[in-house]
């Protein structure tokens, strides 16, 4: 296993194996209110890796609760160190009312 691949470990990440064999990393966090991003999925492409953050919120409806995704980011990296240090900038930032509206 490569050194990347410990540090997302380390970070919290889960390893998911596909049918095809391909392999993504998913960080899920608990409690929404308290960090920006609700997921971090980490996929290896080559020599890269492309790592998306995403925000979903709960929304109730007339005849059910429905989860929505607000907020999305890509991004690309051929860097495993800067990838790493983006993910943990990222995973540091919390969620506030004035955050909403950038």
């Amino acid at each position: 296993m490569s050194n990347w691949c410990d540090q997302l470990y380390a970070l919290g990440f889960n390893k998911e194996k596909k049918e095809d064999g391909s392999a993504r990393y998913r960080l899920e966090s608990c409690n929404a209110t308290k960090s920006l991003w609700t997921q971090i999925v980490v996929i290896p492409v080559n020599y890269c890796w492309q790592v998306t953050y995403s925000r979903s919120e709960t929304q109730v409806g007339i005849w059910k609760e429905h989860s929505i995704v607000k907020k999305i980011n890509v991004c690309v990296h051929s860097s495993p160190l800067k990838m790493i240090e983006e993910i943990n900038e990222e995973k540091e930032k919390k969620t506030n009312f004035l955050r909403r509206y950038s």
